[in-house]
C-alpha cells in the first residue's frame, strides 16, 4: 500500500484535507465571488461540510488542500472525483479561495501537481473538468494544460437564481505519462 504525502511544486504543495482545514472552506463558502465561480459547491455549516467530505471519500474521491509553500497558508482545494478505476477516468476540480491569490500562478501549480498525480500515480487515462461558461480564468487555466472543450451543458446549474451553462473539458494521458506505474488507491 502506498501512502500519499504532501506533493510540492514551485509555489504550492497539496496535502490531504483534514477537519482542521474546514474553517478555511467555510470562509470561502461565504465569499460571493468564489460561489459565483465554483457554483457554491461547498456546504455552509461545519457539520454539513464534514458530512460532504466524508461522503466524497466514501465515493472514492481524493480531496487535497492547496497551501503556500512559504507560509503554509491554505489558499484552496483540488480534487479527483467520481473516479472510475475500470475506465481509468476521473473528474478534476480546483478552487483558489481568495481573489488576492488569483493570477499568481498558485492555481497553475496546484493543477499541474494534481494532473501528474492522476496520470503518474493513479494511472488515469482521462481527466474531465466541468467549468461554468462564465469562469474565464478556469477555462484559460485548463486549456493551458491541454484540456479541450468537448461539450456544453445548457442551463445546467442554478447559481444565484439563474441557470448557468457548464462546459465539459477533457484531457487524455499523453506520451509523457505513457509508462506511469499505478499505485494503490487505498484510502490515504
Amino acid at each position: 500500500m502506498s501512502v500519499v504525502k504532501a506533493h510540492e511544486w514551485k509555489l504550492v504543495r497539496i496535502r490531504l484535507m483534514t477537519e482542521d482545514d474546514f474553517p478555511d472552506f467555510l470562509r470561502a463558502n461565504h465569499n460571493p465571488d468564489i460561489e459565483q465561480l465554483s457554483g457554491g459547491i461547498y456546504p455552509m455549516y461545519p457539520d454539513e461540510l464534514k458530512e460532504y467530505y466524508e461522503d466524497e471519500m466514501k465515493d472514492g474521491s481524493v480531496c487535497f488542500v492547496v497551501e503556500l509553500q512559504k507560509t503554509g497558508k491554505v489558499i484552496g482545494e483540488v480534487g479527483l472525483h467520481d473516479i472510475k478505476q475500470g475506465d481509468k477516468v476521473a473528474e478534476i476540480s480546483i478552487t483558489v479561495f481568495d481573489e488576492e491569490n488569483h493570477g499568481k500562478w498558485y492555481g497553475s501549480d496546484a493543477l499541474e501537481i494534481l494532473i501528474r498525480y492522476a496520470f503518474e500515480y493513479l494511472s488515469m487515462r482521462k481527466l474531465v473538468a466541468w467549468i461554468y461558461a462564465h469562469n474565464t480564468p478556469s477555462i484559460t487555466l485548463f486549456e493551458k494544460y491541454g484540456f479541450e472543450c468537448n461539450g456544453r451543458q445548457k442551463s445546467h446549474k442554478l447559481i444565484r437564481g439563474k441557470y448557468e451553462d457548464c462546459l465539459v473539458y477533457e484531457k487524455f494521458r499523453g506520451e509523457e505519462f505513457k509508462n506511469a506505474i499505478p499505485i494503490s488507491m487505498k484510502r490515504l
